[in-house]
């Protein structure tokens, strides 16, 4: 059976020059995936940035000017923000041992991922109703319409009633789901990195 660096420390089977090899590799291995980190954040920003350009360039020229303002908006909005918090980033000591950065950097991670997600509930049901008002403004969102409307039947700006109602249980749905959508994201993207970061910090946690 293989035993780890931290049960021979524990031990005391290791001697400090071992350890301080070990903690050196497990330094650059941090340098190395918060390096990769980094990278990804500045190419995420970099390409909500040209989202921004093509939502406020192209789609108006296909005559989506509800899709165009809603993800202009979206996109500006999220390029600023993201850009303030990377810049908060560098706010953290980089003069303390690597756990404590790692412990901090940990935490900057979890409390954004927290904040993006309450965002998230605003932003996802501002793009879902802004695509229910193109389509409903559009020939074929007019002709279904027209095929839900009875002389009788109660309008909200030219929407039938129930036609709204549903729309708006929608939107509530995706508003309540939204933290959820956004986590599974950012599992998707991140997942891997923070679970080595995570790793790391439990290793070197252990020799403390």
């Amino acid at each position: 059976m293989t035993i780890n660096i931290n049960e021979l420390w524990q031990q005391q089977t290791i001697n400090n020059a071992d350890l301080e090899k070990y903690l050196h590799r497990k330094e650059s291995e941090s340098n190395d995936l918060l390096m990769q980190l980094a990278n990804k954040y500045q190419a995420n920003i970099k390409w909500i940035g040209i989202g921004a350009l093509l939502s406020m360039i192209v789609l108006p020229l296909l005559e989506l000017y509800y899709m165009g303002a809603a993800l202009t908006l979206t996109f500006v909005s999220v390029y600023i923000i993201s850009n303030k918090r990377l810049n908060a980033l560098h706010l953290i000591d980089k003069n303390q041992s690597c756990l404590a950065y790692l412990t901090d950097y940990r935490q900057y991670l979890s409390q954004s991922q927290q904040f993006y997600g309450k965002l998230y509930q605003f932003i996802y049901p501002l793009l879902f109703v802004s695509a229910l008002g193109q389509f409903f403004t559009g020939e074929v969102g007019e002709y279904f319409l027209l095929s839900f409307t009875d002389d009788n039947d109660a309008m909200v700006f030219g929407v039938p009633v129930l036609v709204a109602c549903y729309s708006l249980l929608a939107t509530g749905l995706i508003a309540i789901s939204a933290k959820a959508l956004y986590n599974k994201e950012v599992e998707h993207i991140y997942g891997q990195d923070f679970s080595k970061l995570d790793g790391l910090i439990s290793e070197l946690e252990a020799l403390t």
